[in-house]
């Protein structure tokens, strides 16, 4: 019995801010602070896989790494009121499809469909940052 399965459905949305993904903070300690943030930080790149496809297939098919983390560049500074923080955000790609599974005995037909699945390719030299 063979059997296969493939990404559907893809639809990608460009300058996208993973607010899930804090990459870095600078907490204000004083009154009148101004927090400045200048590094380099790896960002997390998130792939839903499942329904017969692992990871690097599902990469594949979105043509994107499947390495776990993409190194970015911050650079940010704005004044901060103390105890509050300015955070950075990786912006980056977010995708959304399903998998389709496949069974090939002797003819080919739709197992199956997965829910919507998500995944997120950080730009390397995108961040959004924000004071909370």
């Amino acid at each position: 019995m063979g059997k296969y399965s493939k990404v559907i459905k893809k639809s990608h949305k460009g300058n996208y801010t993973n607010r899930h993904n804090e990459i870095a903070r600078c907490t204000a300690q004083t009154k009148g602070m101004t927090c400045m943030i200048n590094k380099t930080a790896a960002a997390t790149r998130t792939i839903d896989a499942g329904f017969g496809l692992d990871r690097g297939g599902v990469a594949a098919s979105l043509n994107i790494s499947d390495a776990q983390t993409q190194s970015v560049s911050v650079i940010c500074s704005s004044p901060v009121k103390k105890g509050h923080s300015l955070v950075a955000y990786p912006i980056g790609t977010r995708y959304t499809y399903k998998i389709e599974k496949h069974i090939t005995t002797p003819i080919d037909y739709k197992a199956g469909t997965s829910g919507w699945k998500h995944a997120f390719n950080p730009a390397p030299a995108k961040v959004s940052c924000k004071v909370k």
